[in-house]
C-alpha cells in the first residue's frame, strides 16, 4: 500500500529579466503618487478632526479655511515623552513625513477645477452634477488616489469617465495608455461615446477570434498609436500576457461589482497589471 505523497511546497517561478525591468518613468510616478496620497489623507484627517472638535473651538467654520499644522504638545507632556524615551522615535517619523511632503510639493501641479463643461468635450455639454463628478475624479487623480464612481444608472458615468481621460490628455499631456474594461455587450456603446464626446481621444477596441486578435495586437496595439484600449472581460483573460506588457496610466472597470469576489479569475488578473491609477464604475451596491 502506498502512502500519501509527502507535502511539497510549490514556489512561484523566478521572474525573467524582462519581467523584472520596470519603466523608470512609471516607477517615479508611483513614488510621487505615494507622497501625494500621504498628503491628501493627512489633509482629510485634519478636516475630520475639525468637525469633531467642541463647538467653542470650531474656528474658522469653513473646512476650506482650516490651516494644517502640527499638533501642539504641552510642556509637561513633552517632558513626559522625553523621559519615556519616545521622542527619538517620534522625531524619526516626523522627519520621514516631512520628506514625503517636501517631495510632494516639488512635483505637485495646480489642480484644475471646472465651473462648466470643458471645451474639449464635443457633441454636447456636461450637466452641473457631471462637472462636479469630473472635478472630484480630477482631485483623486491629482492626489494619487484611486476611486469608485457609483452614480445610479443613467446619470452619465461613461461621459464623466471619458471627460476625465480627456482632461489628462489636454491638461496634463497624458494621452495614455489607458485601458477601459467593460462587459462585451457595451463595447460598441463605449466606442461610440468616445467618438461623440471627446473625439481627440484615439480609442481602439480589442475583440474578435484568435486570428483577428493576433492581427490587431501586431498591427495596432504594439505600435502604440492610440490613447485608450477598450476591451471586454473575456478578452482580458484570453490576452492577459499582452496587457501585462503595458504600463497603464488609468485602468477603468465598468460594472466593477463583477470583480468584488477577489478570488475570481478576472479579479486576480487585473490585480497583476501595472497601473498608475484605477477607477471603478458601478451602479450596483
Amino acid at each position: 500500500v502506498h502512502g500519501d505523497p509527502p507535502f511539497q511546497l510549490k514556489l512561484p517561478p523566478k521572474a525573467t529579466k524582462s519581467e523584472k525591468e520596470i519603466d523608470p518613468e512609471y516607477e517615479e510616478k508611483m513614488k510621487t503618487d505615494r507622497a501625494k496620497r500621504f498628503e491628501f489623507l493627512l489633509k482629510q484627517t485634519e478636516l475630520f478632526a475639525h468637525f469633531i472638535q467642541p463647538a467653542a473651538q470650531k474656528s474658522p467654520t469653513s473646512p476650506l479655511k482650516v490651516k494644517l499644522g502640527r499638533p501642539r504638545v504641552k510642556k509637561d507632556e513633552k517632558q513626559s515623552l522625553l523621559s519615556a524615551g519616545d521622542y527619538r522615535h517620534r522625531r524619526t517619523e516626523q522627519e520621514e513625513d516631512e520628506e514625503l511632503l517636501s517631495e510632494s510639493r516639488k512635483t505637485s501641479n495646480v489642480c484644475v477645477r471646472f465651473e462648466e463643461s470643458p471645451s474639449y468635450v464635443k457633441g454636447g455639454t456636461l450637466r452641473d452634477y457631471q462637472v462636479r463628478g469630473l472635478n472630484w475624479m480630477i482631485s483623486l487623480y491629482e492626489n494619487g488616489v484611486n476611486g469608485i464612481l457609483a452614480d445610479e444608472m443613467g446619470l452619465g458615468k461613461t461621459l464623466q469617465t471619458i471627460a476625465l481621460l480627456g482632461y489628462l490628455k489636454h491638461y496634463r499631456n497624458i494621452p495614455g495608455p489607458h485601458m477601459v474594461l467593460v462587459p462585451k455587450s457595451t463595447l460598441h456603446n463605449w466606442m461610440n461615446e468616445f467618438k461623440r464626446w471627446v473625439p481627440t481621444l484615439r480609442a481602439v477596441c480589442l475583440i474578435g477570434d484568435k486570428d483577428a486578435r493576433a492581427a490587431f495586437i501586431r498591427d495596432v496595439m504594439m505600435p502604440g498609436e492610440w490613447d485608450v484600449c477598450v476591451t471586454s472581460y473575456e478578452m482580458v483573460i484570453k490576452e492577459k500576457s499582452v496587457f501585462k506588457k503595458f504600463n497603464w496610466r488609468y485602468l477603468v472597470i465598468d460594472e466593477a461589482h463583477r470583480i468584488k469576489n477577489e478570488k475570481s479569475k478576472l479579479s486576480e488578473i487585473v490585480r497583476e497589471f501595472k497601473t498608475t491609477n484605477r477607477l471603478l464604475l458601478t451602479g450596483t451596491p
